[in-house]
């Protein structure tokens, strides 16, 4: 039951954000190296000097809290951290321990100010204005979980300034509390503009691997997962599901609607053979268009009969009749190349070369048709 609770609170406190863009959200909430040593070894001077001018139970068990969890902070850090790129592991233990660490440290700075010692005071102070700092920045990406850190770190110590052991600073209490609501508005405001960052970012990424005009990929994103399908395949060639097959559609009466009745009809003709396409595809199946009538398909885990079926299936969906606004339905067929991983090569442009010699040959042969590659 409890731990049931815990991940729907953890949830809620980290929820409040677009799904597309949480998982980025959360990688911004990790502090990267060196910031990870430099904070942990600032907590630490706080609650060590604590523990050495004051010589209490409750110092030393601050002290020996703080430094389990700075080790396992550290911990952490070198299991999941690479230093190179953000951790993708790990991320909720990182995120749990800093705000326990956090609370305790907020409580301990708290009680070093009412202690009324000067120099602990001062630098109970500094050191939780030095978390606000951080909060605001780092843990902008979750406002739920930063306004609930900040608001338990800065109540003890505002409690602590209002009860002081020469009768309390009330207005330092009530001025720590104004920067506390000040930070809070803040980190909202800074998650705001990292959402509206995060967003733009991937409209940017999804324009530069997209074609504009069908919505399929584009050239770009084609070479990416090529790329990627063949590094898979090198590494495990005897896996049958690392084997994918390339198909090169081209579409032939195209060129003469799109001369007889211009650029506008022809790009409508285009969108509407991209939904056919990519309607007809199953889902782990990917399409692009890497150029006026010209498409490639890649079907992964797929052999020559599975390539072959699904190229039957895109021909049947192209050959139908489109309606794009001419008095009669336009009509399209489609004829394509056929080239097989690792078959027929283990390279993209190899494939791609492939499979556009076996489309030369089924439009040499009358098109309406696909044709396999053969050396």
């Amino acid at each position: 039951m409890m731990p049931a609770i815990a991940r729907r609170t953890g949830a809620w406190l980290t929820g409040g954000a677009a799904p597309q863009v949480r998982d980025r959200l959360l990688t911004t909430l990790i502090q990267r190296r060196p910031a990870v040593y430099i904070s942990c070894a600032a907590m630490l001077i706080m609650s060590v000097v604590a523990a050495l001018m004051l010589r209490t139970a409750w110092a030393y068990a601050w002290l020996a809290a703080d430094a389990v969890l700075i080790a396992y902070r550290l911990y952490l850090s070198f299991r999941y951290d690479d230093g190179v790129r953000p951790p993708t592991e790990g991320r909720e233990a990182v995120v749990g321990s800093s705000f326990v660490l956090f609370l305790i440290f907020g409580m301990g700075c708290a009680a070093c100010m009412a202690t009324a010692n000067p120099t602990l005071t001062l630098m109970a102070v500094v050191s939780v204005m030095g978390v606000f700092a951080g909060l605001v920045s780092r843990w902008a990406a979750f406002p739920r979980l930063a306004l609930l850190t900040i608001s338990l770190v800065g109540a003890p110590v505002c409690w602590a300034l209002a009860t002081l052991a020469d009768g309390g600073v009330w207005l330092a209490a009530v001025q720590f509390a104004l920067i506390g609501a000040t930070t809070g508005a803040q980190t909202i405001q800074n998650h705001h503009i990292l959402v509206r960052m995060l967003r733009a970012e991937q409209r940017n990424w999804l324009m530069a691997r997209t074609d504009l005009l069908t919505g399929l990929g584009n050239r770009a994103q084609l070479y990416e997962q090529l790329g990627g399908a063949c590094q898979r395949l090198r590494s495990d060639p005897d896996e049958p599901a690392a084997r994918f097959a390339l198909l090169y559609v081209d579409l032939d009466g195209f060129k003469a609607i799109n001369d007889t009745h211009g650029h506008a009809i022809g790009d409508k003709l285009l969108d509407r053979i991209g939904r056919r396409l990519a309607a007809a595809l199953d889902g782990a199946d990917c399409a692009y268009r890497i150029g006026g009538d010209e498409f490639l398909v890649v079907v992964p885990g797929a052999d020559a009969a599975q390539a072959e079926r699904q190229a039957g299936e895109i021909m049947a969906a192209i050959g139908q009749g489109h309606d794009i606004g001419l008095p009669t339905r336009a009509q399209v067929t489609a004829s394509i190349g056929i080239a097989l991983a690792p078959d027929d090569g283990c390279d993209p442009q190899l494939l791609i070369a492939h499979a556009d010699r076996a489309l030369y040959h089924a439009k040499r042969d009358g098109k309406d048709r696909f044709v396999r590659y053969a050396a």
